[in-house]
């Protein structure tokens, strides 16, 4: 009703063309920690586990307070949104339900070529970072080992 639309479907395709709807700036993720950083950086997390994206998203806001981050389930979403917002980096899951994170992450990469692409997984199988390799990724992260420095060192060389 607030959007002006009767339907569920319309709803969504009103989100879709208006991606700023969906963003959380780092700073409302972070809860009010002091800033750490003034650098705006936009980054989209793509991770079929919606838990998993909003600790992501909060940690990374916990870094980096400017940031605007979006947030997407299904490579199709993610697709439309980096095509609207370009981030700066991706975080996207090797697996997404019966996607392929590394195949998305190769048209990430055609599509928005100044976009840094880190792969993260609960799997950290060698043959998953020799295909994110090939696929022009910055790093391949296992999900148990994200932390707060690591995710800073991260960010830190996306940005440079």
């Amino acid at each position: 009703r607030v959007l002006g639309v009767d339907s569920r479907l319309k709803a969504l395709n009103y989100v879709l063309r208006h991606p700023e709807l969906l963003a959380s700036s780092g700073q409302e993720m972070a809860d009010s920690n002091p800033k750490e950083t003034t650098e705006e950086l936009t980054i989209l997390i793509v991770d079929d586990n919606a838990r998993y994206r909003q600790q992501l998203g909060r940690l990374i806001g916990k870094i980096y307070p400017s940031s605007v981050v979006y947030e997407a389930e299904s490579i199709a979403e993610a697709l439309s949104l980096s095509k609207q917002v370009q981030p700066q980096l991706a975080f996207i899951d090797v697996f997404l339900n019966d996607e392929d994170g590394i195949q998305f992450a190769r048209k990430l990469k055609t599509n928005s070529p100044l976009t840094h692409i880190v792969i993260i997984s609960a799997y950290p199988d060698r043959e998953f970072r020799k295909q994110a390799q090939s696929a022009g990724v910055i790093a391949f992260l296992d999900k148990k080992d994200l932390d707060k420095e690591s995710m800073r060192q991260i960010i830190e060389d996306a940005l440079q």
